[in-house]
């Protein structure tokens, strides 16, 4: 982290697209060439459903009700750009599911 601005973010929009802009993903996968390749992120929400912006790169670990919220917090992590109005932050990662509905009772 180089810097933390103050009030940031300002405005929380509905499209990744837009949350891509304000957060600048463009700098960290054109001139810093980082993409997420090599990272295993996990997503711990609502079932995340498969999707071809995650192809080979989702393994979900527990089932459960897949939904759109967990598709699109997974999606905006790690969506490919297959649609470049959906790619994600780290398009190249590799992404671990599991739904916090189905976490085993003991495991706060």
């Amino acid at each position: 982290v180089r810097r933390i601005e103050a009030g940031f973010p300002p405005v929380v929009f509905a499209s990744n697209a837009d949350s891509g802009r304000q957060l600048k993903a463009d700098v960290l996968h054109n001139d810093l060439a980082l993409t997420g390749g090599g990272a295993t992120v996990a997503v711990i929400d609502s079932q995340v459903d498969l999707h071809p912006e995650f192809g080979d790169r989702l393994r979900r670990t527990r089932p459960g009700t897949a939904d759109f919220h967990g598709t699109h917090v997974a999606g905006t992590v790690a969506a490919a750009g297959n649609n470049p109005d959906l790619k994600g932050i780290a398009p190249a990662a590799k992404l671990v599911t599991t739904s916090f509905r189905t976490i085993p009772e003991g495991v706060e």
